[in-house]
């Protein structure tokens, strides 16, 4: 059973100025300890500020997906295996995700879905 379905649509350059923030403020407000860790060993500012935005998009598309449980953006460990985005929120719910890029904007989708066999 579907639950929600989120979209999210950022500009990249929305995100250079906070990676140059030194204090990565944001950048800790929006990872978790895990997802910090590798943004933190990130070098050039181009790839951090798309690592923030996808961190971002991906992080909304789920809210949005899933409102009803309210999750806080730090609590959601977005990783990426074999080429996709993976999130666990609950056991009985499935994520699927799916981020597409263009030279200026990252656009994240998430579907939610009850899984039946995890009921």
């Amino acid at each position: 059973m579907i639950l929600g379905i989120g979209i999210d649509l950022v500009e990249i350059k929305r995100f250079e100025q906070l990676a140059r923030q030194t204090d990565n403020c944001f950048a800790k407000r929006l990872l978790t300890s895990t997802e910090y860790a590798h943004y933190a060993k990130l070098r050039k500012d181009s790839e951090k500020s798309s690592f923030l935005a996808v961190h971002w998009s991906l992080k909304e598309a789920i809210y949005k997906a899933v409102n009803h449980i309210k999750p806080l953006f730090s609590q959601l460990e977005i990783t990426k295996k074999n080429q996709r985005y993976n999130c666990q929120i609950d056991p009985k719910i499935e994520l699927l995700l799916s981020v597409s890029y263009s030279s200026n904007n990252i656009t994240a989708i998430c579907l939610a879905q009850q899984t039946p066999w995890k009921n």
